[in-house]
């Protein structure tokens, strides 16, 4: 939501610079750059949850978060990160804190 109304305000500035100016409809406006701002916060209040949560967001596009554990079910000790993407029910992957995404496995 955000991203498409910071699309229109960008699309309707440019049209307004290209014209050499126009007549726009002001609450019209103000209304888009007020739920802006407030899709902004929303955003921003998320992020700081993930933070308190001990995550830390990786690809804010494709909703990517790492939260530093260890994988369950095995011997192992040593820390990793446990992967998680928007839309996923649950953390069902993982990787060492040297790689990425692409290096994602299945936890047991």
């Amino acid at each position: 939501q955000a991203r498409a109304l910071a699309q229109a305000l960008e699309e309707q500035k440019r049209h307004i610079q290209v014209s050499g100016g126009t007549l726009v409809d002001r609450r019209e406006w103000k209304a888009r750059a007020e739920r802006l701002d407030g899709l902004t916060i929303e955003v921003r209040g998320g992020l700081q949850r993930i933070q308190d949560l001990g995550g830390t967001v990786k690809d804010l596009e494709m909703g990517l978060v790492d939260f530093p554990g260890f994988v369950p079910g095995t011997r192992s000790r040593e820390p990793v990160n446990l992967c998680w993407k928007y839309g996923e029910t649950a953390v069902r992957f993982w990787h060492g804190f040297d790689e990425g995404y692409a290096h994602r496995r299945p936890l047991p």
